[in-house]
């Protein structure tokens, strides 16, 4: 264990963020690796509408603009947008090897990983593979993270596996973190309990937050994550945005209809010092995705427009 990484990020996320907490959309708090507080305000740029081609072709390298939204804007939410600073990265990991995983390109903390992680061909180079069944344990862990779950952006590759078996009996998690009255989860049901949806789940001091896309069969559920297939997924928290949109979810770069369950104003606290399992369940065994990941990102605030170009 990297004893003095971990103090910092202890300190930085107990006592430091709690400086600046504000929500308002002109203004991020930024924390540099030695611990000073700084504030961006410049405003995201709009890039141009890309194409919103399957996943596995990736023809033409794009920069997708949320502006091709499925989803209306009104006005209101456009004027929040462009005064929203521009993306912040606090991780980065492109997840392709096993020295990948320990030299992350942003953040100075490296992954962990059991002995069920393998290594595959990702858009990339290489990504990380689990099996569905096996240990939560012998998995791959993000370190403990220190943004705020009312405000951050989350975003990677994923593949679902074409020869993926019993899938009706898993929760399809992706990523998954629930300690202490925290929870961040990204589940893709195939199936279980009668249900087909993906599903994104934010919990913190009391407050649940869940949003979803419904499926309705594994039809729909094979039309959003293509079996074999490459999809770039992005999760946006937004807790001060309006009733119906604090959590965006992004495909390919468009914006997806989601469906209510519980919403809420996440409060702005610190995600606590617990990592997030990936392809996972964070407590349970059997109970992750049947597939891929590669190169993952973690922003300290809100971003809307998403490159799927080669990096």
């Amino acid at each position: 264990m990297r004893l003095a990484p971990l103090l910092l990020l202890m300190s930085v996320a107990c006592a430091e963020l709690v400086v600046n907490q504000g929500l308002d959309d002109s203004s991020a708090s930024v924390i540099s690796s030695d611990g000073v507080i700084s504030t961006q305000s410049s405003a995201e740029q709009s890039a141009s509408s890309g194409s919103s081609d399957y996943p596995g072709s990736l023809s033409s390298a794009v920069v997708v603009s949320s502006l091709s939204s499925s989803v209306a804007h009104s006005s209101s939410s456009a004027s929040s947008e462009a005064s929203t600073p521009a993306p912040f990265i606090q991780y980065w990991n492109t997840l392709g090897s096993a020295d990948e995983l320990s030299s992350s390109r942003v953040g100075f903390l490296s992954l962990s990983w059991g002995n069920e992680v393998k290594f595959v061909q990702g858009v990339f180079g290489g990504a990380i593979s689990n099996d569905r069944p096996g240990l939560y344990s012998a998995r791959a862990v993000l370190p403990y993270p220190i943004f705020l779950l009312s405000r951050f952006t989350c975003e990677f590759w994923i593949k679902k596996d074409a020869d993926g078996v019993n899938l009706d009996s898993a929760k399809g998690l992706i990523l998954s973190m629930n300690h202490s009255g925290q929870a961040v989860q990204f589940q893709h049901c195939m199936g279980i309990n009668g249900e087909y949806l993906t599903r994104v789940h934010l919990e913190s001091d009391g407050v649940i937050v869940k949003y979803c896309i419904q499926h309705t069969n594994i039809d729909g559920c094979n039309e959003f994550l293509p079996p074999g297939g490459w999809v770039h997924i992005a999760i946006v928290s937004h807790a001060t945005g309006q009733p119906g949109r604090r959590i965006r979810l992004y495909r390919d770069g468009i914006e997806q209809q989601m469906t209510v369950e519980t919403d809420g104003v996440l409060p702005p606290e610190v995600a606590n010092m617990s990592g997030i399992y990936l392809l996972s369940s964070s407590k349970e065994n059997d109970q992750g995705f049947a597939g891929c990941m590669d190169n993952i990102k973690i922003y300290a605030n809100q971003k809307y427009t998403f490159s799927l170009e080669v990096e």
